[in-house]
Order: C-alpha cells, then sequence, then structure tokens
C-alpha cells in the first residue's frame, strides 16, 4: 500500500494521493466529490458510482494499492480468460 496517503477536498472534487512504495512517484485520483460520496454513502459499487475510472485508480481509491503495487503483488498470479 502506498505511504503518505492525503484526502482532500479541492475546487468540488475529493483528492486522495500517496507516494508508491516500489516507484517512489505519487499517485494522485482526483473525482468529483458527488461522485465520491454517493459512493461512500450510498453503497453504490465504485465502478458505477465512477465509471471514468480506471480498475487501478479505483482500486488506489479503496485500498490505497496503486496499480504498480497491485502488479507487483499479483504478477503471474491472474489467468486471463483464455487461461494462459
Amino acid at each position: 500500500m502506498a505511504t503518505n496517503i492525503t484526502e482532500t477536498e479541492s475546487g468540488g472534487n475529493f483528492v486522495k494521493s500517496g507516494i508508491c512504495k516500489l516507484t517512489g512517484a505519487t499517485y494522485r485520483v482526483e473525482v468529483p466529490l458527488e461522485q465520491y460520496e454517493n459512493w461512500r454513502n450510498s453503497g453504490a459499487l465504485i465502478q458505477r458510482a465512477m465509471p471514468q475510472l480506471s480498475d487501478g485508480q479505483r482500486e488506489f481509491l479503496m485500498t490505497g494499492i496503486t496499480p504498480a503495487e497491485w502488479d507487483a503483488i499479483f504478477d503471474g498470479a491472474e489467468e486471463d480468460e483464455d487461461g494462459e
């Protein structure tokens, strides 16, 4: 999980950022505050509340795991639909 994670509101948006343990780079996701609050308060599925986000961005919002960290954890552990 990323370190130094911060969550703020800025200009009508919710912003979550953190430093990736693997790359040292800051990873940041910014979404409209209304979408974030809908997801957190209504129990809506995150992919429905914020359909514009990638899987990696949604994962970071939920868990604080960056896409690079996810890939390092699960590299080779998942098979694609063809079983490869």
